[in-house]
């Protein structure tokens, strides 16, 4: 499931504030750039640290919902776009769309745009995997208390209630009441009583929530930290890659080595080899958190060293 589980894994060792500039530096990667050789590169270093927290089988599972919203996309590129000249195929005229027209540069464009949608769904996994929710909300905590107070009761609430409905409709079945088959009027006259109990014992749980907070002394003064995060040498090294990496970022967008032009032709490889020696240092650099995250699991020495 797409939720923090506690583990040994390198990412959720790392300070949340150096893990954030890591996810950020990939995100922004993904949100500006076109480039199909610097997107694929930064997907295999986001699937690579996926995998090194354990989101194997949910990337597995999310990959035939990637498939289908990237032939989806080729679908209606093909029926809206025509100014690719690389033309496959000619197909006939249909209304409003006109005729059919399949090109070289329109699939290469449908294919990045694919490449880029895996890319930021695997690095929501990522985050899941990786990011504590309570470490990420303490953080946040620092500049917006009473937001993170409330995003933080909600997050909370929600399964919460969840479970509370599945426990009380299971007790409602034992007492021979039958909330599960039926018309769909009837199930929903059937669960009424559920929300009932769902609602009183949230007004229960709210005075309680607020009695508690109040013997908490919140507000009253400066808030307390129930988790304190050291920085290490491993959180410097992750810091310093995605910051660096980040600098280098920009300064390729500023010479034009992250944009790829797909109309009317293909082109955009002659500022990527003009500017290959930050291209490179970009992908070095982000892809040290990757393998540091990787040989935390397979080399031994690595963990016992950061």
């Amino acid at each position: 499931m797409l939720i923090y589980r506690p583990g040994d894994f390198f990412f959720q060792k790392i300070h949340p504030v150096a893990l954030t500039f890591y996810i950020f530096a990939l995100f922004l990667i993904f949100i500006i750039s076109n480039h199909p050789i610097l997107l694929s590169f930064t997907v295999f270093i986001t699937l690579l640290s996926a995998i090194s927290v354990g989101g194997s089988e949910d990337v597995k599972n999310g990959m035939g919902f990637i498939l289908r919203m990237t032939l989806f996309f080729m679908l209606i590129n093909c029926l809206t776009n025509k100014s690719g000249r690389t033309v496959i195929w000619r197909g006939p005229t249909i209304p409003i769309f006109g005729r059919l027209q399949i090109s070289f540069e329109t699939l290469i464009y449908a294919l990045v745009m694919g490449i880029r949608l895996s890319g930021v769904y695997i690095l929501f996994i990522f985050y899941n995997k990786a990011m504590s929710p309570d470490a990420a909300l303490s953080y946040v905590a620092l500049l917006f208390p009473k937001s993170a107070l409330l995003v933080s009761m909600t997050t909370k609430t929600i399964p919460y209630l969840a479970q509370l409905s599945e426990r009380v409709g299971q007790v409602m079945y034992v007492m021979g009441l039958d909330i599960k088959d039926g018309s769909y009027k009837d199930r929903v006259k059937e669960r009424m009583p559920i929300l009932k109990v769902l609602f009183m014992s949230s007004i229960e749980d709210s005075f309680s929530i607020a009695e508690s907070i109040q013997a908490r002394g919140y507000g009253s003064e400066k808030r307390s930290h129930y988790f304190i995060h050291r920085w290490n040498i491993r959180d410097l090294i992750v810091m310093f890659s995605s910051i660096a990496g980040i600098l280098g970022f920009i300064v390729l967008c500023k010479a034009g080595g992250v944009f790829y032009i797909f109309y009317p032709r293909l082109d955009g490889l002659t500022e990527s080899i003009e500017n290959m020696e930050i291209f490179i240092g970009v992908m070095v650099l982000l892809s040290i958190p990757a393998l540091m995250g990787w040989g935390w699991r397979h080399w031994r020495y690595l963990k016992y060293k950061i």
